[in-house]
């Protein structure tokens, strides 16, 4: 635990220049210092000038510090006026996105319904400008999906089109193709699709839209080995769309040999100029 801690406030400091990292830190500590109170309010918490609204604490703290705290959208310091974020969830990355881009437009999608009502109240409550919300999955082809998730954790981060080995809960939602929303150049496309980065991006490739986006950051998953997308194909699919990738594993004890076959790495793109 003590690791972890002090491993969070170097991260702050070597992502942020020290003005943001002091109230990121501010933050930091006083959250963690929260997390352990029994009397404080639940459901919200506030961070640098915003309040965040979330459905289970755990969870919220754990996108937060990937967020926030390590920075894992944070772009180099270039002019970006078009976001998307796939796989919005509660809305923590559309925050951070419009700190980092106030001025940028955001189209976020969430098909999780129990998610959806916590982002659509995070942007509301911020008064965040020029952000729309659709309640859509993610895929090649216009229809519905069926979406598993945990029955645990309300509003779970890991709503996924891929069936696990033992289904805990499943809801249906639309499903849309991302190239239907793309018509002008898009500085960065976030993606968090639990296991769909692949098909949404050959829907990207098949449609022509990939030369409209500069910077992709997303979250790889292989839930399956047998039934999940391999990184090669994903890696090569943008190799060949003329971008630069970069991968890290986001976790340090990767067990090839786990029965679930869980994989999960940060891929940067950046299209070549």
């Amino acid at each position: 635990m003590i690791s972890i801690f002090f491993r969070t406030i170097h991260q702050i400091f070597s992502v942020y220049p020290r003005s943001e990292a002091f109230l990121l830190l501010r933050d930091y500590l006083r959250i963690i210092v929260r997390n352990r109170l029994p009397f404080i309010k639940k459901d919200e918490e506030r961070i640098l000038s915003y309040i965040a609204c979330f459905p289970d604490r755990p969870q919220f703290f754990g996108m937060l510090s990937e967020i926030f705290f390590r920075g894992f959208y944070k772009l180099p310091n270039e002019k970006i006026n078009s976001i998307i974020d796939g796989g919005a969830n509660i809305g923590l990355a559309a925050l951070y996105l419009k700190w980092r881009h106030p001025d940028a437009s955001v189209l976020c999608f969430e098909p999780n319904p129990e998610a959806l009502g916590f982002l659509q109240k995070n942007i509301s409550r911020n008064n965040l400008s020029d952000v729309k919300i659709f309640p859509f999955a993610l895929g090649k082809e216009n229809g519905e999906a069926e979406l598993f998730t945990s029955a645990r954790v309300k509003g779970s981060t890991s709503a996924t089109t891929v069936p696990p080995k033992e289904i805990e809960r499943s809801f249906r939602a639309p499903m849309r193709r991302l190239s239907d929303f793309i018509e002008s150049p898009v500085d960065l496309l976030k993606l968090d699709v639990e296991g769909a980065e692949g098909q949404v991006l050959e829907d990207l490739e098949a449609a022509g839209k990939l030369p409209l986006i500069r910077f992709i950051v997303m979250e790889y998953h292989m839930y399956d080995q047998t039934t999940g997308y391999p990184m090669g194909r994903l890696l090569s699919l943008l190799e060949r769309n003329n971008f630069q990738c970069l991968c890290f594993p986001l976790f340090s004890d990767i067990n090839f040999e786990s029965p679930k076959g869980l994989r999960q790495y940060m891929i940067y793109a950046r299209k070549h100029i």
